[in-house]
């Protein structure tokens, strides 16, 4: 993790910190968890799971998740077993279109970005290197650098408290209702993107601060009143 310790400056836009979800916000991932987290549960357990099933285990990291089905010694194969598979099949993964630019207009703006994602620190470099988006954020966490995780604030407040930042000038953008009762509880606006990897019906139901149908719509969110002189 990185040590950051700038304070936030509020300016014309009511969020100095914007953080993000990683898989079903920023990049479309899960044809390659699904593939990771399959060719370990084949070759160890002897099963398989559809999207559904995989989707049911998130919030603890890959590595909680894969010892529910594995065991020592072949754990630590089947560990790396679902890490080679990232940088073996990076054709499986691929950022949702308009991401990058609303990362780039965010940061020559000055907000500063943040990303707290249920995977391990781990997985978040792979994909995030794979798919171009390392070098956005001034922070990274993953679920296996806190204790308590999803819907647990406790990695949103690792957060706050290294940027320093008040909470309302804080956002969390994520596409599950978990991400949405996660920001809820850590006392921070949330905004739910609707073309996620998550259950929309129960995204929309936990009632969300804003909902993103198109990632350009953060812009106006941050930006309120001047988004289309930021694309």
């Amino acid at each position: 993790m990185y040590n950051i310790e700038t304070s936030c400056v509020p300016e014309c836009s009511p969020f100095d910190l914007i953080i993000f979800d990683l898989d079903g916000t920023l990049t479309d991932s899960m044809p390659i968890i699904l593939e990771a987290f399959n060719t370990v549960f084949r070759k160890y357990a002897g099963v398989e799971m559809n999207e559904q099933q995989v989707v049911a285990h998130f919030g603890p990291p890959e590595d909680i998740i894969i010892a529910q089905y594995v065991k020592p010694p072949a754990y630590d194969e089947a560990l790396k077993d679902y890490y080679a598979v990232h940088t073996q099949r990076t054709d499986l993964l691929k950022t949702y279109d308009g991401i990058p630019a609303v990362l780039t207009t965010l940061q020559e703006r000055g907000r500063r970005l943040a990303l707290y994602t249920g995977a391990s620190h781990r997985s978040a470099l792979l994909r995030l290197s794979a798919t171009g988006l390392l070098g956005f954020f001034d922070e990274i966490l993953g679920g296996d650098e806190v204790e308590k995780h999803k819907p647990h604030p406790a990695g949103l407040h690792l957060i706050l408290k290294k940027f320093r930042c008040p909470l309302e000038r804080a956002i969390y953008v994520g596409d599950t209702s978990s991400d949405i009762k996660m920001a809820r509880a850590a006392g921070i606006k949330s905004a739910g993107v609707m073309w996620g990897i998550g259950d929309r019906q129960l995204l929309v139901a936990e009632r969300p601060d804003f909902t993103l149908h198109q990632p350009s719509d953060l812009l106006s969110i941050v930006f309120p009143g001047r988004a289309d002189k930021m694309t």
